[in-house]
């Protein structure tokens, strides 16, 4: 009995972890998306053939276009952020506090 007081404590801070959890990979769903939709324009421009202004010689193949994966690494990592949260706060709220 006298462990009743700190168990809404205990139960809300789980309910935060798992809220913050999902939230969090929410976040990291969307921000993979928005880095594939991106990505898949940025590959589409790369194939057109762009014009270059007047008194500019510069070679194609001297120019990189290569896309970058920031994005889509970073948002990836959100989500694995956010799982690790849910899944943290699923093992709280299973844990059965000891007694002394």
């Amino acid at each position: 009995m006298a462990d009743d007081h700190r168990r809404p404590v205990r139960r809300r801070g789980v309910v935060l972890l798992l809220a913050l959890g999902a939230t969090v990979a929410l976040a990291g769903v969307a921000w993979v998306v928005i880095a594939e939709v991106s990505l898949s324009a940025a590959a589409r421009s790369a194939d057109r053939m762009l014009t270059l202004p007047v008194h500019t010689y510069t070679q194609y193949t001297q120019r990189s276009l290569t896309p970058d994966h920031t994005g889509l690494v970073t948002g990836t990592l959100v989500l694995v952020l956010g799982v690790l949260l849910v899944v943290a706060g699923a093992v709280a709220s299973t844990r059965v506090p000891r007694v002394a």
